[in-house]
């Protein structure tokens, strides 16, 4: 205890002639942490969630009332308000005084426990003291839970109040309040104030992360990579990506991204009506393995995506690029010689089953665009209702050679021909506005012993060819509302260097949400106890409010100087 104590006390003695000096909190995070998070106006950013308009509809609703009455919240909210009483000001006003320049959180993430060392950089350091004084009444009231004759007895050196509780150490001079749990921590932050140490502002990993990230983020974080690639752990997961088909397939060059990358870095921006998260890895595009033409054009120049389908009723939609040719044609660098040769024999398999081609040729002559389309049209596709309804989909892909339409055709109208053997499968040819289209549906006159939930009746597997596209989906009905989509020009405008997009709506949600509520209804009257006008009050609450929510959008782009995973709440 004596040694925490000297370094604690040159700690606080170092304090009183550098805290006025200093407003960044970080300068007080040892270098030893890998892991930071800095909120730059806490105000702004409380203030961005708490007045949020989507947020503020969404208090009201039945579900989130009942939390926010909870034990919990209400002794949440009571403190909040003891604080404001003692403190002689509402939050906001708080926020700005005791954290104007930021508050920090750094640590250790490979220690177990994580040795958290919290930093209050503020601008009134009368409203800091009280702050800090309320802080150990706080500590002090806890502690006599357990030891009712217990008392907090805080130290001064010079300017410095301090507390050292064992594991939890704090100080507050001027405007700074700081907080740790580790004596560890505690002793590399004594060093570190008498000069001895360097804090995350000289680290250049961190500098960088700052500069990487632009604008000016509400709050953001650093996490070092390099650290976290050294435990055996990651050097596992990089290795194990190698023997995954799934894995190339689904985040091929996310993970290379991350592999040549030092650090990630995440900002939060709040612009007009939108939120944004930005998570960014300096991995530059001109160094992704050439391999990884499967995830991202060679031409930087060439388009990512294309435009988003967005036929009415649309609840989700996602254009991406993924070129299966590449993956045929560079199988030996992307996948290790177990994968390999059990993707080529799983190919010879499905030869015999193609007539007159190959696996590998309708790779070839496939697009490496893709866009994935789902949608509620309220109502079934039978008679009956299969007791969990799924929305209709439809995954539409590019060609470059129109022999890839005709071919799949033929070889889906067999593989279903084949199907039809256990699943009683009626063929219809339909035509649409001069588009013709495949479609199969169950029979509902069978039973069948192994869906006794009817889920089959989600499906009437359909297939078309428009311009250059080719269309597989759930029914003929998100075909036929695509139609008109698929037909226009694609503007160029509206393409995009990212290599994914995604949209969520809240209207689409809405819709959804009305358009089967009958098995939601249920859950709640028979989970909760409530009367079924009530369920259908709340119900319609949540529609009510997913309907104003705006879109939700998802972008992952490789650029000039880095990957860049971006998700953007809107609220228009």
């Amino acid at each position: 205890m004596g040694d925490i104590m000297r370094h604690c006390t040159l700690f606080f003695m170092f304090f009183v002639g550098t805290s006025a000096a200093f407003a960044d909190p970080l300068q007080y995070i040892p270098t030893q942490s890998n892991f930071v998070l800095k909120i730059e106006k806490p105000r702004a950013f409380a203030e961005a969630i708490t007045e949020h308009k989507f947020l503020k509809q969404y208090q009201q609703l039945p579900q989130l009332k009942k939390v926010l009455e909870s034990t919990n919240f209400k002794r949440g909210f009571q403190l909040l308000a003891h604080m404001e009483k003692k403190l002689g000001a509402k939050w906001p006003e708080l926020l700005d005084d005791l954290g104007s320049n930021g508050i920090a959180l750094g640590t250790v993430t490979s220690i177990d426990p994580a040795p958290l060392v919290f930093i209050l950089e503020g601008k009134s350091e009368k409203r800091t003291a009280e702050l800090w004084d309320a802080l150990l009444a706080i500590v002090e009231e806890e502690v006599q839970r357990d030891a009712p004759q217990a008392k907090i007895e805080p130290k001064t050196e010079g300017k410095i109040r301090y507390f050292d509780g064992g594991e939890f150490l704090t100080a507050q001079l001027g405007t700074t309040i700081a907080i740790t749990n580790n004596k560890e921590a505690g002793k590399a932050i004594g060093k570190l104030l008498m000069g001895e140490g360097k804090s995350l502002l000289a680290n250049d990993s961190v500098l960088s992360a700052k500069k990487l990230l632009g604008g000016e983020p509400l709050a953001w974080l650093w996490y070092d990579l390099d650290q976290l690639k050294q435990t055996q752990a990651a050097k596992d997961f990089f290795e194990s990506t190698k023997k995954e088909l799934v894995q190339t397939l689904a985040a091929g060059s996310t993970i290379d991204a991350v592999s040549r990358s030092h650090f990630v870095a995440a900002g939060i921006y709040l612009k007009a009506e939108a939120i944004t998260l930005q998570v960014k890895l300096p991995a530059k595009r001109s160094e992704l393995a050439p391999e990884m033409a499967l995830h991202a054009p060679k031409d930087a120049g060439t388009p990512g995506t294309l435009p988003l389908l967005l036929p009415p009723g649309t609840t989700y939609s996602q254009t991406v690029y993924l070129d299966l040719a590449t993956l045929w044609t560079d199988r030996k660098r992307l996948l290790n010689d177990e994968v390999r040769k059990g993707f080529e024999d799983g190919e010879k398999q499905i030869n015999k089953l193609l007539p007159n081609t190959t696996l590998g040729k309708l790779m070839e002559m496939s697009g490496p665009h893709h866009r994935l389309v789902m949608m509620e049209r309220g109502k079934n596709q039978y008679r009956h209702a299969p007791e969990y309804p799924l929305p209709e989909m439809a995954l539409v892909t590019s060609m470059r050679d129109p022999k890839f339409g005709r071919k799949m055709t033929t070889a889906l109208r067999i593989a279903l021909a084949a199907a039809s053997s256990n699943y009683t499968l009626e063929l219809a040819d339909l035509n649409h506005d001069g588009i013709d289209i495949t479609s199969y549906r169950f029979s509902e006159t069978k039973p069948y012993a192994d869906d006794p939930t009817n889920f089959r009746l989600n499906f009437a597997p359909s297939f078309a060819v428009v311009n250059e596209n080719f269309i597989m989906a759930t029914s003929p009905g998100i075909i036929k509302a695509l139609i008109p989509e698929l037909k226009k020009p694609i503007d160029p405008g509206q393409c995009r260097p990212a290599v994914l997009r995604s949209q969520i709506t809240g209207d689409g949600l809405a819709q959804a949400l009305l358009a089967r509520p009958d098995r939601l209804l249920s859950s709640r009257v028979l989970e909760l106890g409530m009367s079924l006008s009530e369920a259908k009050l709340q119900l319609n609450a949540l529609a009510k409010v997913l309907s104003n929510a705006g879109t939700v959008n998802l972008n992952i782009d490789h650029t000039a100087e880095a990957y860049i995973l971006e998700l953007v709440w809107d609220e228009k």
